[in-house]
């Protein structure tokens, strides 16, 4: 039988293979990117939805800003855990991250968010149930964009109320009293406060 041999190819010997990807492991370690930090902080149990800034202040520093996992904002033992996993002695390199990282972790942060409407409930259907579906559509509407998107459209809430069974029709829908998007800044998860169901009459 013979040989195949393929051109410009050699068979790598284990040493070579071992050094090869022990050079690989101290790169991806030394590296430190955004993906690392998120990354490990990600491992922490109990951590949900992760957001790193890095040079927030100044060379060698890293905030990263994380909720629980219900997408709450975080507890100080979180918060302390979370630390301590990554960089326990700022700039040390005690924990997953380099020596000359100085990593500040914090909770997001809860914007209430106060929804209200006009709406014509469908015939046999309660302003009570109106109220239910909206807030069941809007609650999980605020589970997904958790650090996903910043801003929250009139258009969705538009499309969660048109869409709810119990709704015949709709006016004069507001989000925090202003018919139009609201932006979170940076480390705020939306919170749902108040909805306000202005009952129209046949």
């Amino acid at each position: 039988m013979k040989e195949i041999l393929i051109p410009g190819r050699e068979e790598e010997d284990d040493d070579s293979l071992r050094a090869r990807y022990f050079t690989r492991v101290r790169r991806e370690a030394v590296s430190a990117n955004k993906a690392h930090y998120k990354q490990w902080a990600e491992e922490v149990a109990g951590v949900g939805k992760v957001k790193v800034f890095p040079l927030w202040n100044g060379d060698g520093t890293v905030k990263i800003v994380v909720t629980n996992a219900n997408l709450e904002p975080a507890s100080d033992i979180l918060i302390s855990k979370v630390k301590n996993y990554i960089d326990p002695e700022p700039g040390h390199g005690e924990g997953q991250a380099p020596i000359g990282a100085f990593v500040t972790v914090e909770s997001a942060v809860w914007k209430e968010i106060e929804i209200s409407a006009e709406v014509l409930p469908e015939v046999n259907s309660s302003i009570d149930q109106v109220k239910q579906e909206i807030e069941s559509g809007v609650l999980n509407l605020f589970k997904k964009m958790a650090f996903e998107d910043n801003v929250i459209r009139l258009s969705q809430i538009n499309n969660i109320v048109y869409n709810s069974p119990s709704v015949s029709d709709y006016a004069d829908i507001k989000i925090n009293g202003v018919a139009e998007n609201l932006v979170l800044s940076d480390v705020e998860i939306p919170k749902l406060g108040q909805v306000n169901i202005i009952e129209q009459t046949r």
